[in-house]
């Protein structure tokens, strides 16, 4: 199958996109390189990059997964137009159509709940197979650390501590290979026209920040935790607790924590990626 991937450079793209190729397709990836493409496969020829903003999209595929935005609800603030410009383009002009969605829709307070609102709005009766995912959590090749548990993770190993701001905010959270394996898989067996919610774990902030301390405690690194006065009130619950099962046709799951203890193994391992401000930084000036 020849597949569409954009935003495919990024941090979920970096680990599906290899997946996918290992799967025998042919993809092309269309991303703006905020980040590079170094993350992504070299000399293989069932593999096409292209550096190109998604609103410049015209290409033809059997299927596109469309997994480019700005995911970050900050960049609203640095630079509203284009993140808004960006977040709400959707173009579909093939049968097979995945949009990676959000679970902060089901509670649509943020500029970005409401942006991939409108887009799910915009594909609805198109046949598109919507994606609601819960915050990724886990090891990719082109990381980000300004996620929950992954910014959790990032500061225990660097600091010895975890900031936690308030802790009763609620999160959901999926181990980042459950993702991958979902839009594997979806390509032959998700039912056109259906939206995904997809999550394994929901609970708060502070239960969170204590499963990465359990995780370092069991790796031999103690860390702390410090709690400071509540500064965010997004909470996305989905009025559920405990382990959401995902669909039966994507076979086995992965614990969240188990997310955490791979990426203390690849730092312990010798792998590390400080923290940056370049992506604010490039949108801040239109790039």
């Amino acid at each position: 199958m020849n597949i569409l991937v954009t935003g495919g450079a990024g941090y979920i793209g970096a680990l599906l996109v290899p997946k996918l190729l290992a799967d025998g397709h042919k993809v092309t990836v269309l991303d703006t390189m905020w980040f590079g493409d170094g993350h992504l496969p070299k000399d293989n020829g069932n593999l096409t990059v292209i550096k190109m903003d998604v609103r410049d999209y015209r290409l033809a595929n059997d299927a596109v997964i469309w997994l480019s935005s700005v995911s970050n609800n900050a960049m609203y603030g640095v630079n509203y137009d284009l993140t808004h410009a960006v977040n709400t383009f959707i173009s579909k002009d093939t049968t097979k159509f995945i949009y990676a969605s959000s679970v902060a829709v089901l509670d649509p307070t943020s500029d970005y709940a409401k942006d991939k609102l409108f887009c799910e709005a915009a594909l609805k009766d198109s046949g598109a197979i919507i994606v609601r995912s819960a915050s990724v959590v886990g090891y990719s090749p082109n990381m980000r650390f300004d996620t929950t548990i992954n910014k959790m993770t990032h500061d225990a190993y660097k600091t010895g501590v975890i900031t936690v701001n308030g802790g009763q905010q609620k999160r959901t959270h999926i181990h980042i290979d459950d993702l991958c394996d979902f839009y594997r898989a979806a390509l032959t067996k998700a039912e056109a026209g259906k939206t995904y919610t997809l999550w394994k774990m929901s609970e708060s902030i502070l239960e969170a920040a204590n499963m990465v301390a359990i995780n370092f405690n069991n790796a031999g690194r103690k860390v702390s935790l410090e709690v400071r006065e509540r500064s965010d009130d997004r909470s996305y619950s989905l009025g559920w607790s405990g382990d959401k099962v995902l669909p039966e046709w994507l076979g086995a799951h992965r614990p969240v924590a188990n997310a955490v203890s791979g990426m203390i193994s690849r730092f312990q391992a010798g792998y590390w990626k400080d923290t940056s401000d370049e992506l604010m930084w490039r949108i801040n000036r239109g790039i």
